[in-house]
């Protein structure tokens, strides 16, 4: 292992190269109706920066499943409208972006294949890899994302404010690229201006559309709304709405809180609690309780356990469904 390290300085220090290998370990269940799901992504990161300014960057990823269910087949035993951890599947290793970014001043470029969420309604507690689990928190069901697809993002940015825009291709496919970006105009596009006070909050407003599709029958809009406010530096309140047209929720609620340190220095811990109105009005409003304990109990590994209670899974019977979970996520 410490061979290898060196050989990643060593690719940074002479030739600006930057490699990462993350794997991350799912196992959940579904108490109610004794479901079980597991199973795991793989991915390698590779970013060149030839000069300060400049990236080129690309990522391959690939996911395995253990058991009968994938993440989707196991929400859907027990009706959950959105994913209840992050994605595991029989696939197997595919290109999910490539793409290039260029840094003038305080703009920043990106175009190529990219991650259409990668630069839109983010917050320091949304990411199903490293915090909640439930798609209520760490996803987007307000929002008709493409798959990753030929696209451009820009961001200007000041120290209390930022812009971001982005255009990407409506029909986009992850394990392919698109030669048809320019010729089928069917485009996911979203807006978002935010405020970043000195003390590590951030609010934001974005606003989105997608076109109809090959992949999308019907077109999509929304907007949302984004408050994660420093109550100190280790403790922040989030609260998040949306309103939507023709997406898998069109109208969505949540407040929650996340807390760095809790019990240990560098623990991650937080709660959260959302409520989603589904498109289809023969679906249920659902309620989603979830709270998560992260320990890094060494350099790059990362251990999670976590409890969701949902009320009235969407397309399910059940009142409640239980899901205790755990996660590894590992990086070198």
């Amino acid at each position: 292992m410490k061979e290898y390290i060196r050989y990643l300085d060593a690719l940074n220090t002479n030739y600006n190269i930057d490699l990462v290998f993350a794997y991350r370990a799912i196992a959940q269940a579904e108490l109610d109706s004794s479901t079980l799901g597991g199973g795991g992504k793989y991915d390698l990161s590779m970013r060149y920066r030839p000069r300060k300014e400049t990236h080129f960057a690309l990522k391959l990823e690939g996911q395995h499943q253990v058991g009968q269910y994938n993440s989707l087949e196991f929400k859907d035993e027990f009706g959950a409208l959105t994913s209840t951890s992050a994605c595991y599947q029989k696939e197997s290793l595919y290109l999910s972006q490539l793409w290039m970014q260029h840094s003038q001043g305080d703009f920043v470029l990106r175009a190529g294949k990219i991650d259409s969420s990668s630069f839109i309604d983010s917050h320091l507690f949304k990411s199903n890899s490293r915090f909640f689990f439930n798609g209520t928190f760490s996803s987007s069901s307000y929002n008709s994302y493409p798959s990753n697809g030929i696209g451009f993002a820009g961001k200007y940015e000041k120290q209390t404010y930022y812009i971001t825009a982005e255009i990407t291709d409506s029909n986009g496919v992850k394990d392919e690229i698109n030669d048809d970006f320019f010729t089928k105009k069917e485009f996911y596009s979203a807006l978002e201006f935010g405020i970043t006070p000195k003390n590590g909050s951030k609010y934001h407003l974005t606003l989105w559309n997608r076109d109809s599709s090959k992949t999308k029958a019907t077109a999509s809009k929304g907007l949302i709304t984004s408050v994660v406010q420093a109550l100190d530096a280790d403790t922040h309140l989030i609260l998040r709405a949306a309103f939507s047209e023709h997406a898998t929720a069109t109208h969505y609620a949540s407040v929650g809180l996340g807390k760095f340190s809790l019990f240990k220095e560098h623990d991650i811990s937080g709660i959260s609690l959302g409520t989603l109105l589904p498109e289809d009005k023969q679906d249920r409003v659902q309620t989603a309780i979830e709270s998560f304990y992260r320990i890094d109990p060494l350099p790059g590994v990362q251990l999670s356990a976590d409890l969701q209670i949902i009320y009235h899974p969407s397309q399910g019977r059940q009142t409640w469904a239980l899901l205790p979970d755990l996660r590894l996520r590992v990086l070198f």
